[in-house]
């Protein structure tokens, strides 16, 4: 399974450092409990709205028409200020247009307030809180390893996307976490059969304790239920290979 890493992490690998900050409008109760749980795992309001970004952007979060006044709307008694969260702007426009797309579909209102006030609500706050999380001043850094033939191809397109591969397996982590990727038996390369010593070959990601945690639990279960072996390197191989590259992508010749 793949270890923690003292590593220094290269200059913009944190999830969203360095990308445009874009204001949303979280009612008053749902900020200040999701700002509160986030806190109380180390992790920040800003990290848990990503997550939602995360599940919208590949279709595991449908809207719901809200009962209440449309997130997004300023003014009376239980009005904040903006949520400050960074977004890259590949993953902005995807939004952007998933809201609009989705807008014309069901007949209301959807717009990036709407969907990060719907995921803490109904999904981050109505989940079970974890147990005693660790402090930490910033997420450690996590060692994945995955076969050169994936990787190589995740670099090229991300570099395109100018985006890191760290903040693309932070999206694999999100969706096995919250239930929307099923391991495999087979990869087109045995994910994780590199071994520890390999050097290049690791790939550095800077992941929270309390999700940590929680990704070796799953794992650990998973390989109970399904008979064989489930570990982070695993599932950030399986993600690239099988949801961010097409067939056509990963069967391509390598670029130099």
């Amino acid at each position: 399974m793949a270890e923690e890493s003292t590593s220094p992490l290269p200059s913009g690998q944190q999830w969203g450092e360095g990308d445009p900050a874009r204001p949303l409008y979280v009612p008053a109760e749902v900020k200040q409990q999701s700002d509160a749980r986030a806190s109380a795992e180390s992790r920040t309001l800003a990290m848990v709205i990503r997550e939602g970004f995360t599940l919208y952007r590949y279709g595991h979060l449908e809207p719901v028409k809200p009962k209440r006044a449309p997130a997004g709307s300023v003014g009376g008694s239980k009005a904040m200020p903006p949520t400050s969260v960074r977004v890259h702007p590949a993953e902005w426009a995807q939004i952007l247009e998933r809201c609009a797309a989705d807008k014309q579909r069901l007949g209301f209102l959807v717009n990036p307030s709407r969907v990060a006030t719907q995921f803490l609500r109904d999904v981050y706050l109505a989940a079970p809180a974890p147990g005693e999380v660790p402090a930490e001043d910033s997420a450690p850094n996590r060692s994945v390893y995955i076969p050169d033939a994936v990787k190589s191809r995740a670099s090229w397109k991300v570099k395109g996307e100018g985006r890191t591969l760290a903040a693309v397996l932070r999206e694999a982590f999100t969706l096995y976490r919250y239930g929307h990727l099923e391991p495999t038996p087979t990869l087109r390369a045995a994910a994780g059969a590199v071994p520890p010593d390999s050097g290049p070959l690791s790939t550095t990601v800077r992941v929270p304790t309390v999700e940590w945690t929680q990704i070796t639990q799953r794992c650990e279960a998973d390989s109970e239920r399904l008979g064989f072996g489930v570990n982070p390197s695993r599932i950030a191989a399986q993600f690239l290979a099988d949801v961010y590259l097409n067939a056509e992508e990963l069967d391509a010749p390598a670029k130099e």
